[in-house]
């Protein structure tokens, strides 16, 4: 992802626009493929519908444009995925490697994908695939290790265990707090409709003899464990159950392609379920495109530009408010943020009032 964000930088200059122009390209590509996903399972009916109700959620219309990993990871999986349906080599090799240089859900991708793949006969492809995921782990490690000098430099082992722990002092949780928040995020983000929807679709599908789609869901769900896996990033972060966009969407297609094949005046009821995704949450996504949530962070950034000099050190307080909007804080004020009292100046952020105060150390 910040490779790609640097090529748009490259052609259309530093700006909102260019950064999530990626992600953006990402999303579109995502509804195509499930679109030809759709198709490949049962029919074009199929792919249409769950393209569109995909396209209808909160998740997608906000967060699918959004600079995160989660929607290009999903693009790159969905490729993968589609490979695996139309047995394609290369287009599943180059889903698996793009997943694989974006984020860890490639190690998912590939346990889905050996579900899918389990029989006596597909031992030595199981194998093969776990080799290549290896490979390009290690990789990944070597990487690490030219650029810091260590193969877990920059902490992995403690963002692994502190990202799927749910005992952080900060976000510190048990495990019915967790599924209430997943609850939560998902009947926001997807909405209840299309919940109903794929629980239904589920339901035709397990009674149904469609054994190929069977397993390929669950393949697909195997995959989209890798967002319970990292439980604290899930629990705090709503977008991180982005993944869950290709399963819902799919079994929300077949149950409404299913009742228009049964009837063609069934269409009517996509329609309503169209726009039930699309409206049920339509105040809270207005609510987060007007809320400017990191509005202060930049306000304060700009601030310590202009009253600092090049190469001056700025602490930010409180700890935890400079943690969390560290990236935003650095970008936007050109200077070295630290967490130390030893700096040359120490900005105090309000987040109740929003304002900025601006104390001089030296």
């Amino acid at each position: 992802m910040p490779v790609l964000i640097s090529v748009s930088y490259r052609f259309f200059g530093i700006s909102e626009f260019a950064t999530r122009i990626v992600p953006v390209l990402a999303t579109a590509g995502l509804i195509v493929v499930i679109y030809f996903i759709g198709s490949q399972l049962v029919s074009w009916q199929m792919g249409i519908f769950s393209s569109l109700i995909a396209l209808a959620t909160p998740m997608l219309r906000y967060y699918g444009r959004n600079p995160v990993h989660e929607p290009l990871a999903l693009f790159f999986s969905s490729i993968a995925f589609l490979g695996l349906l139309k047995k394609n080599r290369w287009i599943f090799l180059i889903g698996v490697v793009l997943t694989a240089l974006t984020n860890w859900s490639f190690i998912f991708l590939i346990a889905g994908v050996s579900i899918f793949l389990l029989s006596k006969k597909n031992i030595k492809k199981i194998a093969g695939l776990c080799t290549f995921g290896i490979i390009l782990a290690a990789l990944h490690f070597l990487h690490v290790r030219i650029l810091t000098g260590s193969f877990f430099g920059g902490n992995l082992i403690g963002a692994l265990l502190e990202r799927t722990s749910v005992d952080q002092v900060v976000t510190k949780f048990n495990i019915v707090q967790y599924l209430l928040q997943i609850r939560l995020w998902a009947s926001t983000l997807f909405t209840n409709t299309l919940l109903l929807s794929a629980v239904v679709g589920a339901i035709v599908l397990f009674k149904s003899k469609l054994s190929i789609f069977k397993k390929f869901i669950l393949a697909i769900i195997v995959y989209c464990l890798y967002s319970i896996f990292f439980a604290n990033a899930s629990f705090i972060h709503s977008y991180f159950i982005y993944y869950f966009t290709l399963p819902l969407s799919l079994l929300g297609g077949f149950v409404f392609v299913k009742l228009f094949e049964f009837k063609k005046i069934f269409l009517i009821l996509f329609l309503f379920a169209f726009l039930g995704v699309w409206f049920e949450r339509n105040s809270f996504l207005n609510a987060l495109n007007v809320s400017q949530g990191d509005k202060l962070a930049v306000e304060a950034a700009e601030a310590v530009k202009s009253k600092t000099g090049v190469g001056d050190s700025v602490s930010v307080k409180p700890d935890g408010y400079a943690q969390s909007r560290l990236p935003i804080l650095s970008f936007y004020s050109e200077r070295n943020i630290v967490a130390t009292e030893k700096s040359d100046w120490v900005v105090n952020v309000d987040a109740e009032s929003y304002t900025v105060s601006k104390r001089n150390l030296k």
